[in-house]
């Protein structure tokens, strides 16, 4: 009898056939290819039922729910216009331009004047064909006059009327003292220096020999008094 032949696995010697040995790796690996692949098919039909019982009770609910929305969305895309999509693929699009069709179509007269569909050009307004443009000029604004105040003439300074008699000044013995003018309201003799008021109203201007120089303040007009005939004699 032969002795067995020897194999060498990783530096090991191993009795047996190199046939043999390679045999039995191949069916090693059938056996795991097909452990493998049954456990894979075995937990994707095990997740299947999971997933649809999961989802079967809501989608049947989000299906009975979204009928209202469905409506409402109708409801407001009435206005809309949508392109609706066409599939090219089935044959049923013919892509040949029929010129024919074209030129018939561009000698039909258009029921009213607007813009033609075969010429480039600007958009007309539609009712305005007819129109004559006329040209809106804005009025001058008129200046507003500047109010100026009057200059009192000879005749306002004569409508001032001071009720009042002078009878003359005093001087005084002090260097510098203004003069005191001696005035008569009704019986009430009243004394009054350059500058002082008389009666809270009349203002003591300019006091002379012959005349006295007064000013209404309120009016702001003047009015020159003359001395009384009276104290003119004395």
């Amino acid at each position: 009898m032969s002795a067995p032949s020897q194999t060498k696995i990783f530096g090991m010697k191993v009795g047996l056939d190199p046939k043999i040995l390679l045999g039995g790796l191949l069916l090693l690996a059938a056996l795991l290819f097909w452990y493998n692949s049954r456990g894979s098919d075995e937990r994707a039909r095990s997740t299947t039922p999971n997933i649809s019982a999961q989802t079967g009770t809501p989608v049947a609910s989000a299906g009975g729910r979204a009928r209202p929305a469905r409506r409402q969305n109708n409801s407001n895309e009435r206005g809309i216009f949508r392109l609706r999509q066409v599939d090219g693929s089935d044959g049923r699009i013919d892509p040949t331009l029929h010129l024919g069709l074209l030129s018939q179509l561009r000698s039909i007269a258009p029921a009213a004047p607007g813009r033609s569909l075969f010429e480039a050009g600007p958009v007309t307004p539609t009712g305005t064909a007819g129109i004559p443009s006329t040209v809106i000029v804005p009025k001058p604004i008129p200046a507003r006059p500047i109010p100026t105040q009057p200059i009192p003439s000879s005749q306002a300074q004569a409508a001032a009327n001071i009720p009042l008699k002078y009878y003359g000044f005093e001087n005084r013995a002090l260097k510098g003292a203004p003069r005191r003018g001696l005035f008569l309201d009704n019986d009430n003799v009243l004394v009054a220096s350059e500058g002082e008021l008389v009666n809270h109203r009349y203002l003591v201007v300019e006091l002379t020999p012959s005349s006295a120089r007064m000013e209404d303040t309120q009016i702001k007009q003047g009015q020159t008094l003359p001395v009384v005939p009276e104290a003119a004699q004395q």
